[in-house]
């Protein structure tokens, strides 16, 4: 593989044996020798050959045989629509999980970035500001209800937000800070 990787542009490799991967993944699921997790890398080599509907086709095919892969099937395709920036889907699938009992932190994370793309302000702070009380230790919420509050218009809040105490920090949590600093004035 490294011979191959100096002699032949990278691409060239990585696509040849995604096809070779592909190739392999279509014959043992055609035979019903893939497991579970291996359906799942299929579904994303497909994904990554551009083959999204037929990604997504596959997705169904695994809630079919297996239900209780439902909310799994559901984070996937929130996945999918997310790195094909098909906001309206990643809204629309990741919906559900604002009332969840259990709360989960990347689908709440995600489902707010759709929303402030799609310029749902309101339900964007409302979301932000749930995940951040559900979740205080986490810095990913505390930069995405901070980032929020820019975004509306509320630079002291997100001051006041980003001030409080954490655990870890991390360089985005200081550009928002300064960002708020300079919206203040």
């Amino acid at each position: 593989l490294a011979d191959e990787l100096i002699a032949e542009p990278v691409e060239k490799v990585r696509r040849r044996y995604l096809q070779l991967a592909l190739q392999s993944f279509n014959r043992k699921s055609k035979a019903g020798q893939l497991s579970l997790s291996m359906q799942y890398e299929y579904v994303l080599a497909l994904e990554m050959d551009g083959q999204v509907d037929a990604a997504q086709a596959e997705l169904n095919a695994i809630g079919r045989a297996h239900p209780e892969e439902k909310e799994t099937i559901q984070l996937c395709h929130g996945e999918i629509y997310q790195r094909q920036s098909d906001w309206q889907k990643v809204y629309e699938t990741l919906r559900p999980y604002l009332w969840k009992d259990q709360p989960e932190l990347t689908p709440r994370l995600t489902l707010c970035e759709a929303q402030r793309r799609l310029r749902l302000l309101l339900p964007a702070l409302y979301n932000a500001r749930s995940t951040y009380e559900q979740f205080p230790e986490s810095t990913q919420a505390k930069a995405m209800l901070a980032d929020t509050l820019l975004l509306a218009h509320a630079p002291a809040e997100a001051l006041f937000v980003l001030d409080q105490r954490s655990i870890r920090t991390f360089r985005d949590l200081e550009i928002l800070r300064a960002d708020a600093l300079f919206a203040t004035e």
